[in-house]
């Protein structure tokens, strides 16, 4: 939040979906309770607003309920406030912060489990949502990236619920006209690679790296290949030459998260990848410690280069996927939750990845590995890197 704080809402544990709400200070290194929302929620999507309040909208309630229902949470006062419904129930879509203060939210799953092409906007000033025009194709677990123009990227997802193959499509939201355009696809070669689950983020030359994700038959290999994208070509008419490959990672994966750190490096921090089971004797579901960070040759005006190669750091203390990462003020990565190695069991812990490490004399417990070491803070496992 806009004082440094982090908020983390809802989700899932052994007790079912949850309303319950958190902050973490980064200053005392400790959670701290927040009130309730007014409804539970899992898949759904928290927005910071330009006032410094923040915008929460859909998610599943329970397994059987999609929401339509909105609410924004107040720091100044604490409070949860009801805002006006969506047009349409909608759990694990996306919703972007444009340039004008308003908010895209685009996609997602409904109550019947059909996958959504409809994309509605919410107007902080009246505290309601409107249509917009609807996207060319359904897409569900999509990404949704906010480029240097001001328009937005939509790429992958699934584009029905019942199908096996993510989505091929990419579309941008033109933000001048409203308008949604089809758009240059990645260099997938084959449907194996179309993905969902796969993580983005916009580079400090303005290309967007798009790396990982679950394959075309939802198994539980994660995609190793990564593509760059030169975003200020993105128009429709403009079909190829965009994307371009890069170097991919190791291992593959997908429901990690990607942060761009402050020296235009790009993190990718746990996630799911095929494991071997003890013995080696068969392959299993299995979320990652591992993190790597991509560093771009750096692309100037004219002269698209989507060179760069993946740099490994320390690992995460916990493996985790499903998880979520925050850029904290001082330059550090604040990652939290997820689902544990075994894919059963969601996570309390956090930990804190350091890239500038401090004079931290006297507060280790444990060795430094490379750049790293292990040290715990008010009973939470935090790791620099």
């Amino acid at each position: 939040m806009n004082n440094g704080t982090v908020l983390v809402t809802g989700g899932y544990n052994v007790n079912g979906y949850l309303s319950s709400a958190e902050i973490y200070d980064p200053m005392t290194a400790r959670w701290n309770p927040a009130a309730d929302m007014n409804d539970s929620r899992v898949r759904h999507t928290a927005t910071l607003l330009p006032d410094g309040t923040v915008l929460v909208a859909g998610g599943w309630r329970d397994s059987q309920k999609v929401l339509s229902s909105a609410e924004i949470y107040n720091p100044s006062t604490g409070a949860w406030i009801p805002v006006g419904s969506m047009k349409e129930s909608r759990g694990g879509h996306t919703a972007t912060l444009l340039s004008n203060g308003t908010v895209l939210i685009a996609g997602g799953c409904d109550n019947s489990n059909y996958s959504l092409n409809s994309a509605e906007i919410f107007t902080p000033g009246t505290r309601a949502f409107s249509y917009t025009s609807a996207m060319g194709t359904p897409h569900h677990y999509h990404s949704a990236t906010l480029l240097n123009t001001g328009d937005v990227l939509v790429v992958g997802g699934f584009h029905d619920v019942s199908s096996p193959l993510p989505s091929e499509y990419v579309e941008l939201f033109n933000h001048s006209t409203s308008e949604w355009q089809f758009a240059s696809r990645p260099s997938w070669d084959d449907t194996q690679y179309f993905s969902a689950f796969h993580s983005t983020a916009l580079l400090t030359d303005g290309t967007v790296l798009l790396a990982g994700g679950m394959n075309a038959n939802r198994s539980a290999d994660g995609l190793t290949w990564a593509d760059r994208l030169n975003s200020e070509t993105v128009t429709a008419g403009e079909l190829s030459q965009s994307w371009a490959s890069t170097a991919g990672m190791s291992p593959g994966r997908y429901l990690h998260t990607m942060t761009l750190l402050s020296d235009g490096t790009a993190l990718t921090a746990g996630g799911f990848a095929k494991v071997v089971s003890p013995g080696g004797l068969a392959q299993q579901a299995g979320s990652l410690s591992s993190c790597e960070r991509y560093n771009p040759t750096l692309s100037t005006p004219g002269n698209f280069n989507p060179n760069g190669n993946w740099l490994g750091t320390t690992d995460l203390s916990d493996p985790r996927g499903d998880h979520s990462a925050t850029l904290l003020p001082d330059e550090t990565v604040l990652v939290a939750g997820g689902i544990d190695s075994n894919e059963a069991a969601a996570l309390d812990s956090a930990e804190r990845l350091y890239f500038n490490v401090p004079d931290l004399s006297g507060c280790f417990t444990g060795f430094l590995i490379g750049f790293g070491a292990l040290m715990k803070i008010a009973g939470y496992p935090f790791k620099n890197s």
